[in-house]
């Protein structure tokens, strides 16, 4: 008899943070940079000029920790993530079934942090931290 799952969101069908009896994949926080680009013109005398090109693309940065006891596959979530990274795949970010951003993001980076493993070489809690680019 399956739980009842709640999405809380997902990036793509590649990252979906839920919760279920059976599964937890959660976020702790979420960091949203929105920024623009600029020139400066050096003038001989007097103050340099600046000229606006127009907006950078997005980044979002996230940590999410896995717990094997919490009936995560870690290893395999990892190796997902990372094939994300190496092939530029591009998702909708999606939080309580609202998108992020205008667009897709693609998954830049992937940085693991093993925070407990047992004497036999599993893997129990793995903090993850993530960082998306939108991609336009």
């Amino acid at each position: 008899m399956g739980g009842i799952i709640r999405t809380i969101g997902s990036w793509g069908n590649d990252l979906v943070f839920k919760v279920s009896s059976k599964q937890v994949i959660t976020f702790k926080s979420i960091q949203r940079t929105v920024s623009n680009r600029w020139s400066e013109h050096t003038a001989l005398y007097g103050k340099s000029a600046r000229e606006f090109q127009g907006a950078d693309l997005e980044t979002l940065k996230m940590t999410v920790t896995l717990f094997a006891f919490l009936g995560t596959d870690i290893p395999r979530i990892l190796k997902n993530l990372e094939n994300c990274v190496n092939t530029g795949k591009a998702n909708y970010l999606t939080l309580g079934g609202r998108k992020i951003g205008d667009g897709k993001y693609t998954l830049d980076e992937v940085s693991e942090t093993f925070e407990y493993v047992t004497n036999m070489g599993k893997l129990i809690e793995c903090d993850v931290s993530l960082t998306f680019k939108e991609y336009a």
